[in-house]
């Protein structure tokens, strides 16, 4: 009697191979949110889509936990692809997006909080309270604060890591309390405070690190408006 041939499983296709994006779909750069505003067009009102994708993002972020969890679970579906180049390409693809949001007052803090991609809080309104992104670390790709608010208490970007993309705190209007930027970790990326506007408070660059040799300040702080192009040597801290 022949022995039964063992039949050979069905090869799985290369699509079920591979990661599942699919729960962060409104954080992809091209997805069902269409087009959102530019730096240069930043105060365009949003679309009802973009508006509900911004308001469920600021939820997520106001919840420690969740946002955690839904981190891990992107940093697991990149960290699935093989390649290198394939997982910088997919992480590419997405950016967070607070656009426009009106944070209720009260005192925030995302201290230790990881961005895994490029996140935009163009023209945020963090109300009042003190603001905390200590320890943060930003991922590859841009950070954008272009046109963001911070009303009355402390702004804390202390030893905050910002990754290999553009960071923007152009045109943003600082309250005022103390801005920290103590220790903060600049890496390759262009850094721009263009128009930016502090208030009374300090400003601390103590030990903050730029990699990168391109930097545009044009801030006006404490009535001093500084309008060239700086290094981290000639960083003003008071």
């Amino acid at each position: 009697m022949a022995e039964p041939s063992n039949p050979k499983r069905p090869a799985r296709s290369k699509k079920a191979l591979e990661p599942d994006f699919s729960p962060f779909v409104d954080w992809l750069i091209d997805g069902p949110a269409c087009e959102w505003p530019t730096s240069w067009d930043a105060e365009r009102e949003l679309t009802e889509k973009q508006k509900t994708i911004v308001a469920a993002n600021a939820a997520l972020l106001l919840d420690r936990k969740a946002w955690h969890k839904k981190v891990s679970a992107f940093e697991a579906a990149i960290s699935s692809l093989k390649e290198e180049e394939d997982r910088k390409n997919a992480r590419a693809k997405f950016e967070i997006r607070f656009d426009q949001h009106r944070f209720i007052d009260g005192a925030k803090s995302f201290s230790r909080y990881v961005f895994p991609c490029s996140v935009s809080f163009q023209g945020t309104n963090f109300g009042d309270g003190d603001i905390s992104f200590h320890d943060a670390t930003f991922g590859d790709g841009d950070v954008r604060f272009g046109g963001a608010t911070f009303g009355i208490g402390t702004v804390v970007f202390m030893r905050t890591m910002f990754g290999n993309g553009d960071v923007s705190f152009e045109r943003v209007k600082f309250g005022d309390g103390n801005v920290s930027f103590k220790g903060a970790m600049f890496d390759s990326g262009h850094v721009s405070f263009f128009e930016a506007t502090f208030g009374k408070g300090n400003i601390l660059l103590m030990e903050a690190n730029f990699q990168s040799s391109s930097m545009h300040a044009g801030s006006v702080i404490n009535s001093v408006y500084l309008a060239r192009p700086m290094r981290v040597s000639d960083m003003v801290t008071h």
